[in-house]
């Protein structure tokens, strides 16, 4: 019995082996460019939300939060600030980097970094006109997604959902939320730790 499975399988078995192997050494020989590539994608999707900004400083936050960056312009002075920050969405998840006003009251904008959402529905959230909606909201109050209508009700922290996909678009704002809360607070961490 087990010689015949063998027989019957050894081609598909090696194929596995052969196959895993040459994935995992293809990813070992690109995984710097990969890291690069995100690198860069990170600095290009900052330099478009805080455009005055000459240059971001990295500021290393402990294990359990997300790091954040200082937006300065060429005299130094802060002009925003960015989160980078994921959470769940419907597929999996959702990699946003989020900017903020140099006084924390404002989302200068949204940017996705990485998502898997469903193609055609959910993947909208990387449409820049959707994401738009973010950007001028308050940071200082929680944002809500609402489903159909106009979206010119006038509330401020409305967010007009994607049709057929509510799911990734009250992900996208419970990670916009959750990062308005982490900004101030690891803003003030650091600033009490100077």
């Amino acid at each position: 019995m087990l010689i015949r499975f063998f027989k019957d399988t050894w081609l598909v078995l090696v194929s596995a082996i052969v196959f895993g192997l040459l994935v995992a050494a293809i990813n070992g020989l690109l995984i710097g460019r990969i890291n690069r590539n995100a690198e860069d994608k990170l600095r290009n999707e900052m330099q478009l939300l805080l455009s005055e900004a000459a240059d971001f400083q990295a500021m290393p936050a402990d294990v359990e939060k997300p790091d954040y960056y200082v937006a300065v312009d060429d005299n130094g002075q802060t002009v925003g600030y960015a989160l980078r920050i994921s959470g769940s969405g419907f597929a999996d998840k959702i990699g946003l980097l989020v900017a903020f006003s140099a006084d924390l009251n404002t989302i200068r904008g949204v940017a996705v970094l990485s998502s898997s959402e469903t193609p055609g529905f959910g993947d909208k959230i990387n449409n820049p006109d959707w994401r738009e909606q973010y950007t001028g909201k308050p940071a200082n109050e929680s944002l809500f997604v609402t489903r159909g209508g106009t979206g010119q009700t006038g509330a401020e922290g409305e967010i007009m959902g994607i049709t057929g996909a509510t799911i990734s678009s009250q992900a996208v704002t419970d990670i916009v939320n959750q990062a308005c809360a982490d900004i101030r607070e690891l803003v003030e961490s650091t600033s009490a730790g100077n």
